[in-house]
């Protein structure tokens, strides 16, 4: 339980010291109200923009973005006027933030000195967002770990719940650190799709909730090996959902484990 805790305190700093201004875009280029959609656009070095603030006589008054059809008309005819749905606080924790970023894709941000940045789909590609996911999973597979720990009198009880394959690497893997004078326990050894395994067999949960696991573990192999994971509007969407499954599961070991007698 002290591994969990120290996950806890981790996520509890992460919370408190990543933020939205920590992945936004500051001074981004704008266009103004009268300028035509089409020639905003086709700009040189704004194909890779997902949007941009509109502004008039100085002002930040909207936010136009990326069309997915008509380039017709003006700025002004074209962009999300400015109210609250599209504003987000620079200091709101990202681990707040995240969930929302499915409902409207790109926001302007405020800060002490006004509405002078911008943060897009994109941005959730970042390291800090990264890092938050990754520890995210981690903590998850943390959870997992101690449920088997207190679910399991031995080894034997809990390793006999992999296939013979996983059972021997895994055993091959402890013979290997142990020959190089590191000392790990055999459930130290697992991946996290042996303990995702090992807890549904436990749990009696079925193979479709086995795949959702498999999803976690996709997003923090691709987190951690910088795969694209947010490439267009559905990995997007599945990006988010499979963050909600991931706090889902958290909390539902996390109740598993005060079950445990």
């Amino acid at each position: 339980m002290a591994e969990t805790t120290i996950l806890e305190r981790t996520l509890a700093g992460l919370e408190a010291g990543l933020h939205v201004r920590d992945i936004a875009t500051y001074d981004p280029v704008s266009c103004m109200v009268h300028d035509l959609v089409a020639e905003v656009w086709a700009q040189p070095g704004r194909d890779t923009f997902d949007a941009m603030p509109v502004k008039d006589d100085g002002r930040v008054v909207g936010l136009l973005e990326r069309p997915s059809c008509s380039l017709q008309g003006t700025a002004r005819d074209r962009m999300r006027i400015l109210d609250d749905s599209i504003l987000v606080s620079a200091d709101l924790p990202l681990g707040q933030f995240i969930p929302l970023a499915g409902g409207r894709s790109s926001r302007l941000v405020v800060t002490n000195d006004g509405i002078n940045a911008i943060v897009t789909p994109s941005d959730l590609s970042k390291l800090p967002v990264r890092i938050f996911i990754f520890t995210l999973i981690t903590h998850l597979e943390s959870l997992m770990a101690d449920l088997i720990e207190k679910r399991c009198e031995n080894d034997a009880n809990w390793l006999s719940r992999l296939s013979p394959g996983r059972q021997r690497n895994v055993r091959a893997t402890y013979d290997e650190l142990h020959a190089q004078q590191m000392e790990r326990t055999l459930l130290d050894c697992t991946y996290f799709c042996d303990k995702s395994r090992v807890v549904c067999k436990l749990c009696d949960w079925s193979n479709k909730l086995e795949d959702q696991f498999k999803e976690i573990e996709k997003l923090r192999n691709a987190v951690a090996h910088s795969g694209n994971y947010l490439n267009g509007a559905e990995r997007l969407a599945k990006m988010l959902k499979t963050i909600t499954l991931t706090e889902h599961w958290i909390h539902e070991l996390a109740c598993q484990i005060k079950l445990t007698v």
